[in-house]
């Protein structure tokens, strides 16, 4: 086995795993409530479990080498999409109706778009590696969407309840982290 994966985790490398752990957990839980009608107690179970996994269960996991600049750009931008996102969705639950609501529900995909653009970059300025291991996680999160979403529909033909299409880029963030983790793996 390799010496290092067995050593202490240094105060950041634990944070940082407990940080994954966490959205891992909070994307799990958020599925399983999704799917069994629960609001909440599955999502702040997966929160805590994935909590502490990342504590205690993932080994070094070493993050992309991004340049301090990119990692403000993908903050700053993610940042920006979460906001407008949540505010589209309140003014959403208000009626205010007509053309102004249908605006207001399409506002998030400039900021997305944004988002995707410096993720794009963000992207190549990885060494060859850590982009290799990018591609390849996003070609295993792709065809893992492909099949969950698959599944889903056709457990809606007999009759099991779809969730909303809002949950498609959840599953895929999943998707895409189980790749990530998966070649982080198969390359660490």
């Amino acid at each position: 086995m390799n010496k290092d994966v067995h050593e202490r985790n240094s105060p950041r490398e634990t944070r940082n795993n407990i940080a994954i752990g966490f959205i891992i957990g909070l994307m799990i839980g958020g599925l399983i409530d999704l799917f069994t009608g629960d609001r909440g107690i599955w999502t702040v179970i997966g929160m805590a479990l994935g909590s502490l996994f990342g504590y205690r269960g993932l080994p070094r996991l070493y993050l992309m080498e991004y340049p301090p600049k990119v990692i403000r750009n993908l903050v700053i931008s993610g940042a920006f999409f979460f906001v407008i996102f949540l505010g589209s969705i309140y003014l959403i639950d208000q009626d205010i109706g007509g053309a102004y609501q249908t605006l207001i529900a399409l506002a998030p995909t400039i900021p997305l778009l944004i988002f995707i653009i410096v993720i794009a970059k963000a992207i190549s300025s990885l060494d060859e590696l850590q982009r290799r291991i990018q591609v390849e996680a996003i070609a295993i999160g792709f065809g893992l969407t492909i099949l969950l979403v698959l599944a889903i529909g056709l457990l809606g033909l007999t009759g099991i309840p779809q969730p909303d299409w809002l949950f498609v880029s959840l599953i895929m963030v999943f998707s895409w982290l189980v790749g990530k983790l998966w070649t982080r793996w198969k390359y660490g």
